[in-house]
């Protein structure tokens, strides 16, 4: 285990491994990623003033670029085989919402509600442990229902989301952060 972390430590240190936080742990409980793993970033995105963030959800790694720079690569939680998994590109609204409130469709309501869970209301507020949105939450234009999102360290790695796309705590906020400099946002996920 020391060795693990002291490994990490220096692939964060050297800039091989985007770490989000010194106090956030949770990144080293799932696998780190190097850069060059990266999925690559099309042509049409490397233009100033643009972010965005590409998936191989073959891999289930996102990797954030701002300016045609790289500026994270991490693992993911993508859509469970079930549920409906965009592809191509959108556009990401603005601004992030922090501490979002969820408001579940009618279909996850119907299913909760199945699984003999109880009644969901129609807006679960930001710490509520049904809230799956964690700390902070990106909009995508077009798509209702489809985030980009923290989550907890155990999805991480796994098809298991509703067709969302979710970090950690830690890389969703440096994602944020990265962020600022960008006047457009993008999605592009490989077909």
């Amino acid at each position: 285990m020391f060795l693990a972390l002291a490994i990490s430590s220096t692939l964060a240190v050297c800039g091989i491994l985007s770490v989000s936080s010194p106090e956030d742990k949770s990144l080293l409980e799932s696998s780190p990623i190097l850069l060059a793993h990266a999925p690559k970033l099309p042509e049409r995105f490397r233009k100033k003033g643009i972010g965005a963030f590409v998936l191989d959800d073959s891999r289930n790694i996102l990797a954030q670029y701002v300016d045609g720079k790289l500026m994270l690569a991490c693992r993911v939680a993508t859509a469970a085989k079930e549920h409906h998994q965009l592809r191509g590109i959108r556009q990401i609204r603005r601004p992030a919402r922090w501490r979002p409130t969820w408001k579940p469709t009618p279909g996850v309501r119907a299913e909760y509600a199945r699984k003999h869970l109880g009644r969901l209301p129609d807006r679960i507020p930001y710490g509520d442990p049904r809230n799956p949105l964690g700390i902070v939450c990106l909009d995508l234009m077009g798509e209702s229902y489809i985030k980009i999102h923290a989550t907890i360290p155990g999805n991480i790695g796994k098809d298991c989301t509703r067709g969302c796309f979710a970090l950690l705590p830690g890389d969703a906020r440096q994602a944020m952060e990265n962020w600022r400099k960008a006047k457009r946002l993008y999605l592009y996920v490989y077909d």
